[in-house]
């Protein structure tokens, strides 16, 4: 019978720019980890952030982190992927999150996607 090891990574907590908070919908600190999985290196997200409007707009820049990921958290390409959000003031129950080449993040919202909170939790992406 073959032996199953794993890596404990430590998750890091990110610094949240201007209208947005930690811990949005009880669902934790926003914070990010770097992991390997059958032979790939991926980032996995964790963590809820509630979102003050008006700061969360169609066309607006949308990052919520203070500075950019450090290099080694930054994926070759752009990678986007869909995140659940409150359905309160909202006409969407999801949103989607651009991470850059290079390292900012930006929450993307149509018209009418006005939620109070967004979760990142199972987010991830391949680098």
């Amino acid at each position: 019978m073959g032996r199953y090891t794993a890596e404990l990574v430590q998750w890091t907590k990110v610094s949240l720019a201007g209208g947005y908070e930690h811990n949005g919908n009880s669902n934790g600190n926003i914070a990010y980890r770097i992991i390997d999985l059958i032979g790939a290196r991926f980032v996995q997200w964790r963590g809820g952030m509630n979102v003050t409007l008006p700061r969360l707009r169609p066309r607006s820049d949308g990052e919520f982190l203070t500075a950019a990921l450090p290099t080694v958290a930054r994926p070759g390409t752009l990678r986007t992927v869909l995140v659940a959000c409150s359905a309160a003031n909202s006409n969407v129950l999801s949103l989607k999150v651009d991470f850059r080449s290079n390292g900012r993040v930006a929450l993307v919202a149509q018209s009418g996607a006005t939620p109070p909170w967004v979760s990142l939790n199972s987010v991830m992406y391949v680098l």
